[in-house]
């Protein structure tokens, strides 16, 4: 069956066509998802790739690409996160299936783009590395478990294990979370973005020598308050005298779990003094576990273990093309936010 590949920046179209498609696919993606994605991102509208049915108009598959700056080694640049990948399931190993992800690389760069990044689901990982995404980072999981009610099934030992996380958890609040510790400064939750946000921005891609995506202060308020998709939260750290904003967290809760979408700090202490302010919130909460999806070789993090995060082995990578542009990923501290839902 004959088709083509429309590219376009309003699919008003074919909305209902796309709407129903995700309820169908991906179920869990708010109708809303589709204004955010056309409207209000500071880096540029988001690229539709469409696949029609010649013969009935229909549309049988469609690709995102959305527009992100990011500064590489100093360089402002334009990276694109390919997602909401969708094909009809009769489609899938052939024709659009393979074809959607191919037609945004060959139109990527002049649209552009310098790199393309993705994290495919298993279905659709090899028409992905055919297409041309022959680079990754590997990412993997670090869960700090503050109940092990849904780890274990011996009730004495799940006991035992509650209490011990929770005095340690206690004891490293009262080592790093205490008056000395905090003289001048304060932490803010649920804290809206204002003009702190801006400066500390414009001290991380300064400081930045390796790859960061863009945090301004437009940026984060469409990527995080304006998301469909669920409710973030903001955990801020301030200084009192001269006011200024020293790092923040934004994470979700939802069915027991504290998720860490971003965390950014201006120096590295203040990353240990936020992660224990954030896992007292969480136990204040009734959360299970603390969850943080970054780059397996993010360093920064590592330190994290000594308090109680542990790795959660598994084979999950993202992938991306550098259009000719010679930008590598290897020593980018990926997080979740940094995706496109």
């Amino acid at each position: 069956m004959a088709y083509h590949i429309e590219l376009t920046e309003n699919p008003a179209d074919y909305r209902e066509h796309i709407l129903r498609m995700w309820q169908e696919y991906l179920p869990d993606t708010p109708p809303r998802r589709y204004e955010w994605l056309t409207e209000g991102n500071p880096a540029g509208k988001a690229k539709w790739f469409l696949a029609i049915d010649e013969e009935t108009g229909d549309l049988i598959g469609f690709i995102t690409l959305l527009p992100r700056r990011f500064i590489y080694k100093g360089k402002d640049m334009l990276f694109g996160i390919m997602g909401d990948y969708v094909v009809e399931k009769m489609r899938r190993g052939f024709g659009p299936g393979m074809q959607l992800p191919k037609h945004v690389l060959e139109r990527a760069k002049d649209l552009g783009f310098s790199l393309v990044y993705t994290i495919p689901y298993y279905n659709s990982l090899k028409p992905v590395v055919r297409a041309g995404f022959k680079l990754k980072i590997q990412l993997g999981w670090l869960i700090k478990p503050l109940l092990f009610n849904s780890y274990l099934d011996n009730p004495a030992a799940i006991k035992l294990l509650n209490l011990c996380a929770s005095v340690f958890d206690r004891l490293c609040s009262a080592l790093f979370l205490n008056p000395i510790v905090l003289r001048g400064c304060y932490f803010e939750a649920d804290a809206a973005i204002d003009s702190g946000f801006d400066e500390l921005w414009a001290k991380l891609k300064t400081a930045e020598k390796g790859v960061i995506g863009s945090r301004d202060p437009r940026y984060l308020a469409w990527r995080y308050m304006e998301n469909p998709l669920m409710e973030f939260r903001m955990l801020a750290f301030r200084q009192k005298r001269p006011e200024a904003l020293l790092g923040y967290i934004i994470y979700t809760t939802s069915g027991g779990k504290l998720n860490i979408y971003d965390i950014q700090y201006h120096q590295r202490r203040y990353r240990i003094l936020l992660i224990q302010k954030l896992v007292q919130i969480a136990r204040e909460e009734g959360c299970e576990a603390v969850y943080l999806l970054s780059s397996a070789g993010n360093k920064d993090l590592t330190a994290l273990r000594a308090f109680g995060f542990v790795p959660r082995k598994e084979d999950h990578a993202l992938y991306y093309a550098a259009l000719g542009s010679g930008a590598d990923l290897d020593t980018w501290s990926f997080f979740q936010g940094d995706r496109n839902v």
